[in-house]
């Protein structure tokens, strides 16, 4: 089934570290500027998701991942734009990312104080499904 003319389809990571996941708040001047999002971005022509997500940290965060299970996978519409956000559990290969291309401010957070952050709307799902799975555990 093709895309939604206006929708955007965005993949995220969802990086665990120990107990706490890797939060990023957008830089003031884009979209939804101030809020705290799951690092990802948008997909290019012909890649799968998997491959962007990949891409999409790399050039971000400058960090290798390794994406391991979809957690979430949502539609929101908000301002207009129709967004179909997947997000991916993931590891660090390596290092922690000290620093974004896309971010002012990285910030480790455990499961039980994201909805503390103010989170970009497309974000929600993933933070709520987080804190149901924390929760059963």
């Amino acid at each position: 089934m093709a895309a939604a003319h206006n929708e955007l389809q965005v993949v995220a990571a969802i990086i665990m570290r120990e107990h706490e996941v890797l939060a990023c708040r957008r830089n003031p001047d884009k979209t939804f500027g101030g809020k705290w999002e799951f690092p990802g971005g948008k997909l290019e022509p012909g890649e799968s998701l998997r491959e962007a997500l990949v891409r999409e940290i790399h050039e971000e965060l400058d960090v290798l991942i390794e994406v391991g299970d979809e957690l979430t996978s949502d539609v929101t519409t908000t301002d207009g734009l129709v967004i179909k956000l997947t997000c991916f559990r993931a590891s660090l290969k390596a290092r922690a990312p000290e620093r974004s291309t896309d971010h002012d401010a990285l910030t480790w957070v455990s499961i039980s104080s994201l909805p503390g952050l103010d989170w970009a709307p497309a974000d929600w799902p993933a933070v709520r499904v987080l804190q149901s799975t924390e929760a059963a555990n």
